[in-house]
């Protein structure tokens, strides 16, 4: 997010405000995660204060990123984390283990992955039938973590004065892409190319990041069914991704 929202002066404000990064490490990724496959997960792997992982029913690991964390860390008394002990190992063996079940699932392909996309924006049969089904509920960018699209509203007042605010807005929503007299992403099809190509291709034009995480949440609370591993590895299937 940082790399996102770095120049937007509301973000940066509460980004500075928070004291503390704690993280919880998961160890038993759910059905629809893919974050091992995106390299963001189950571990965290910075910006983070602490982190700690349930190992069993009486054993916490834990690790700082931060010099803060560090301190809190060292002013506890906690048995040293080296790789002689049992717990160490499982905890490792269960990291491992994680982002291969993942990985089974859903195998992002590096290798072409975002020459096939940008190959694919013209398919506009690919896209209709990858987006077939999609109601425009918004559910995916609601749940997102990274969905940060916003939009300006005018409104009179009363009083004859008139008000600008921001407010944030999905990109799947009906509404999405509508201006007075226009509507430049009029079909559904072209909100969830465009859903689609922000994660995995915009963002890495300009951020040098993927904007998708791999938590799984669009496709675990989409009331339709899509799958968006299914349908990535439909692009790279249709479009040379190996």
């Amino acid at each position: 997010m940082d790399s996102l929202l770095s120049e937007d002066p509301f973000y940066g404000r509460r980004r500075r405000g928070l004291t503390w990064v704690i993280v919880e490490e998961c160890l038993e990724p759910g059905i629809f995660c893919f974050c091992g496959t995106m390299g963001t997960g189950p571990s965290p792997r910075e910006n983070f204060d602490i982190s700690y992982a349930s190992i069993g029913r009486d054993c916490l690991i834990f690790r700082a990123d931060s010099e803060k964390g560090r301190q809190v860390l060292s002013s506890i008394q906690l048995k040293e984390a080296d790789e002689s002990i049992d717990e160490v190992k499982i905890y490792k063996q269960r990291i491992e283990a994680s982002i291969e079940s993942m990985r089974k699932r859903f195998r992002e392909s590096s290798d072409g992955f975002k020459d096939a996309l940008e190959k694919s924006i013209g398919d506009i049969g690919l896209w209709r039938r990858l987006s077939e089904g999609c109601v425009g509920c918004s559910n995916c960018n609601m749940v997102c973590p990274t969905c940060s699209c916003t939009e300006f509203i005018d409104e009179a007042m009363m009083d004859g004065r008139a008000e600008r605010g921001r407010v944030w807005i999905g990109c799947l929503s009906p509404v999405y892409g509508q201006v007075a007299g226009a509507h430049f992403r009029k079909e559904q099809y072209m909100r969830y190319r465009h859903f689609v190509l922000h994660k995995f291709l915009f963002s890495q034009k300009r951020q040098g990041i993927n904007a998708c995480v791999g938590c799984g949440r669009c496709i675990a609370f989409c009331p339709m069914g899509l799958d968006l591993r299914s349908n990535i590895q439909e692009v790279l299937k249709s479009y040379g991704g190996k």
